[in-house]
């Protein structure tokens, strides 16, 4: 299996021990084992929320078209580029 398949069936969670509060539609997450602080614009708000182990990306691009009627094709590389931001920085849990 590759890599893009590895991904594309990772179910996507955030690491259970972050703090993350909601400030007027956009996030702030605390990362304690850093000591480090991330803000989430509102786009990234909308898909940290979703990133609660029940959905994998290409699962999470699908739910956002059909609730905004945006094209899957752009949504899929911008939330891919996104997600791979998001576990970069360490912010995802790993399987």
């Amino acid at each position: 299996m590759s890599t893009d398949e590895d991904s594309s069936r990772r179910l996507l969670r955030a690491r259970e021990d972050l703090l993350s509060e909601d400030l007027d539609g956009e996030v702030v997450v605390f990362d304690p084992a850093e000591g480090s602080l991330h803000h989430l614009n509102a786009s990234a708000s909308l898909v940290w929320s979703l990133c609660d182990g029940s959905l994998t990306l290409p699962d999470m691009c699908q739910v956002l078209a059909e609730a905004t009627g945006a094209d899957l094709a752009d949504l899929q590389e911008q939330l891919g580029q996104l997600v791979g931001q998001l576990d970069g920085l360490g912010l995802l849990e790993k399987d």
